[in-house]
């Protein structure tokens, strides 16, 4: 419960200092329009790679390491599943798909983590 709470105020802080872009003539509701979508992308991974880390009783700490140790990978799925949250009626089937998505993302990093020689069940 914590953790939700953490992701969210995170989450609102983060837009609402965006949000004082806009204040900036000119120039500001253009970064604005770039830095939200790459906010909202960041915070679409934290959402759907919370239940795994949930389920598997990690902090928002775990959760927040794992993001910064797979940058691009998450940014990938993120602006991906921002994508098709976008399309009308797909999004129904989009959040299930993307929780799916999000476990397979971090197994597979954890298989790419293990040393060579491992496998997982030895």
């Amino acid at each position: 419960m914590l953790d939700e709470t953490l992701k969210m105020s995170a989450f609102l802080a983060g837009m609402l200092l965006l949000l004082a872009l806009n204040l900036l003539p000119g120039f500001g509701a253009a970064i604005y329009a770039v830095l939200s979508l790459l906010w909202t992308a960041t915070f679409l991974v934290v959402e759907y790679t919370g239940y795994i880390f949930s389920r598997q009783r990690k902090t928002f700490a775990d959760q927040r390491r794992f993001i910064r140790r797979n940058k691009l990978l998450c940014l990938g799925f993120g602006f991906g599943a921002l994508s098709l949250l976008a399309i009308p009626f797909l999004q129904f089937f989009t959040i299930p798909l993307s929780v799916v998505g999000a476990v397979r993302l971090m197994s597979d990093c954890d298989m790419l983590a293990l040393p060579q020689g491992l496998d997982e069940d030895a």
